[in-house]
């Protein structure tokens, strides 16, 4: 004979911390063996489901997105069945307007998760990027190479062929390297 769930009424046979595997996966998934997706099915105008999913409560200022994510952490909210858009995108255009041909919203407060139109700015995609911690960005802010020569317009020279196309090159490095001997 199985032992059942610990959980009042339900006849599951018991798989792990005394609850049967559908009690144990809510427990894994909302932290409570009988809680539910607190967003889950939320109806009316498509504003009123946006800002279901929006939670105001932050020290900093930041409105969290507590709907889907994509793998980035953006959020995404779906207007209709077939238009999703990305969260901050929505809130941005619903409060301040329609965001400018060619550039993308920014977030300020860098938390990918955030609505808050106050912390988005409008920006190139080039801006965005060097603001980042990418490599891109942090390899930009340098402003010595390896060995302490200053990348400015005298000693920076800029490859314009091959694989490193694009990249800077501190010339006095690049003497001592092809320095014939």
């Amino acid at each position: 004979m199985q032992i059942q769930c610990t959980i009042p009424r339900c006849e599951r046979p018991r798989n792990a911390r005394g609850w049967c595997s559908h009690h144990y996966g809510r427990w894994r998934r909302y932290g409570d063996p009988l809680g539910k997706p607190q967003f889950m099915y939320v109806s009316g105008t498509a504003e009123e489901r946006f800002w279901a999913h929006v939670s105001k409560i932050s020290h900093v200022g930041c409105w969290s997105w507590m709907g889907a994510t994509n793998q980035l952490g953006y959020g995404i909210f779906r207007q209709t069945r077939r238009n999703a858009t990305v969260a901050h995108r929505y809130a941005y255009i619903q409060m301040a307007g329609p965001i400018p041909t060619g550039l993308t919203l920014d977030h300020l407060c860098r938390n990918r998760g955030c609505v808050n139109p106050l912390h988005l700015e409008p920006v190139t995609l080039r801006e965005n990027i060097l603001r980042g911690q990418g490599f891109a960005a942090i390899n930009a802010r340098k402003t010595h190479c390896l060995h302490g020569h200053p990348f400015n317009a005298k000693n920076t020279a800029v490859r314009k062929d091959g694989k490193r196309a694009g990249h800077r090159v501190c010339r006095a490095c690049d003497a001592i390297t092809h320095r014939k001997v």
